[in-house]
C-alpha cells in the first residue's frame, strides 16, 4: 500500500517496523516469520528452535543468544535533508540518513510532515 502526501508527489511504501533475520554472510532480510526464517538460515529445525525458547533443552540460552544477535526490526525512516526513505534499527544502527549523513531524520508514520514539500500530511 502506497502512501502519499497530499500536498506534493511524495509516496512511501513502508510505514509499519519490519523484522529481519541476519543471514551468516551477514544480510538483513526481512520476514514475516522470524523463527522459520531464521530455522532455514540455520539450520536449526522448529522443534529444536521452539524448544530452546521455551527453556526445554539444554541449548536454550545459546539459541536465545543467537536470537538476539542475528534478528532486529527494521523502522522505516525518512530524511528531511535529501527526502530519501530507509530504514534502521532503533537499537544497532546510527540515527542518520545513511544517504546524505544528516540527523535531521523521522519515523515515518503516517502523522508526519512530508520530508519532501515539509507542507502536506503523509497519509
Amino acid at each position: 500500500m502506497s502512501h502519499h502526501c497530499n500536498h506534493c508527489d511524495f509516496q512511501t511504501e513502508q510505514l509499519l517496523p519490519q523484522d529481519y533475520v541476519i543471514t551468516p554472510q551477514g544480510k538483513r532480510v526481512t520476514t514475516q516469520s522470524v523463527t522459520s526464517t531464521f530455522s532455514s538460515l540455520y539450520h536449526i529445525n522448529d522443534q529444536q528452535l521452539h524448544q530452546a525458547l521455551n527453556h526445554q533443552t539444554p541449548e536454550a540460552t545459546i539459541i536465545q543468544q543467537m536470537l538476539n544477535q542475528l534478528t532486529g526490526q527494521l523502522h522505516p525512516h525518512h530524511c528531511h535533508q535529501c527526502a530519501r526513505p530507509f530504514s534502521l534499527d532503533l537499537q544497532r544502527d546510527k540515527h542518520a540518513c545513511p544517504h546524505c549523513w544528516s540527523q535531521d531524520i523521522s519515523s515515518a508514520n503516517m502523522d508526519n510532515t512530508c520530508p519532501k514539500c515539509h507542507q502536506g500530511q503523509i497519509g
